[in-house]
């Protein structure tokens, strides 16, 4: 059997203009007293491969710039997938995205994605910026094998989660 590794993680973000890199502290979830739910500081987060699998290439955006959607408009993002060869009905959504903004016009090709980013005139104003994380999630078939039943459902898996998207709202054009 694999034995555990100790991992660090580290978090990215554009804030201003500049980079900002911090290491992320483990953590356990825990209850107290049957009702609250907090997290408590560990000694280390440690991980098993326990089969081979999964992506190995990164998501990754290819625009370089903070994506300006001006009020009422749209901006266009591309970006960079794992293969998606292994899942159908492949989508991506917003995690919490800041009110008025949303995504819409998804293409999925060979190399990647491209998407837009659009802003509700009536509930995005101008100034608003910050950091959209974009979910990638597709449907896995299990694989007929011979003189067993047929494959349950497909089941939503998810394949990716992007880079921070960084944006700001812009003034119409």
């Amino acid at each position: 059997p694999a034995e555990p590794i100790a991992l660090g993680l580290e978090g990215r973000a554009t804030i201003q203009g500049k980079t900002v890199v911090h290491q992320a502290t483990a953590a356990e979830e825990m209850m107290q007293a049957f009702a609250y739910r907090h997290l408590v500081p560990a000694d280390s987060l440690k991980v098993t491969v326990l089969a081979r699998g999964g992506t190995r290439v990164p998501a990754r955006i290819l625009d370089t710039e903070v994506a300006r959607i001006p009020t009422g408009g749209s901006a266009r993002v591309r970006v960079a997938l794992p293969p998606t060869r292994a899942f159908q009905n492949v989508q991506l959504e917003l995690s919490e995205p800041p009110e008025g903004v949303s995504l819409r016009d998804v293409a999925i090709g060979e190399a990647g994605a491209e998407f837009v980013l659009e802003a509700d005139a009536s509930k995005a104003k101008p100034g608003l910026r910050g950091n959209l994380i974009v979910t990638v999630s597709g449907e896995r078939v299990p694989p007929q094998r011979a003189n067993q039943p047929a494959p349950a459902a497909r089941r939503r898996v998810p394949i990716a989660v992007l880079p921070a998207i960084p944006f700001e709202i812009s003034p119409p054009r």
